[in-house]
């Protein structure tokens, strides 16, 4: 059986673990998209230490909310994911304006560097809205 590297990270909920009282861990499949929501989230310059990280993604949620926009969105969660996330290799991106939550609907599928052939592409799917 091949052994793959694990991936862990701290959840973004912060959590203390029940028995041991340190913080949660999620690991794996969990980790990776919780990381890639958060690439996709982080403004240029907003990371310290590497300034060069981020994206116009929050930007572009002020601009007019139609098709155009989502094709821009698209772009720039692509080439986010590819520039900074060396662990996945990206399968699809759809980007749908929802009109009625005033943000867009994102559909990311990818598959995990090293993984292709064990695991079925895996998916995670969340909406972009502006805040105030």
């Amino acid at each position: 059986m091949p052994t793959f590297q694990i991936f862990k990270d701290i959840s973004v909920a912060f959590g203390a673990h029940p028995n041991t009282k340190d913080l949660v861990v999620v690991k794996n499949e969990t980790a990776i998209k919780n990381a890639l929501q958060s690439l996709i989230r982080t403004k240029n310059g907003e990371r310290p230490f590497d300034s060069r990280i981020g994206s116009r993604v929050t930007a572009l949620l002020f601009e007019l909310l139609d098709f155009g926009t989502a094709g821009s969105l698209r772009s720039e969660i692509i080439d986010v994911i590819e520039t900074y996330e060396p662990r996945v290799r990206l399968i699809d991106v759809v980007v749908t304006p929802n009109f009625d939550e005033n943000g867009y609907e994102v559909y990311i599928e990818f598959e995990i560097i090293g993984r292709e052939n064990v695991d079925a592409p895996l998916s995670t799917e969340f909406i972009l809205q502006r805040t105030r």
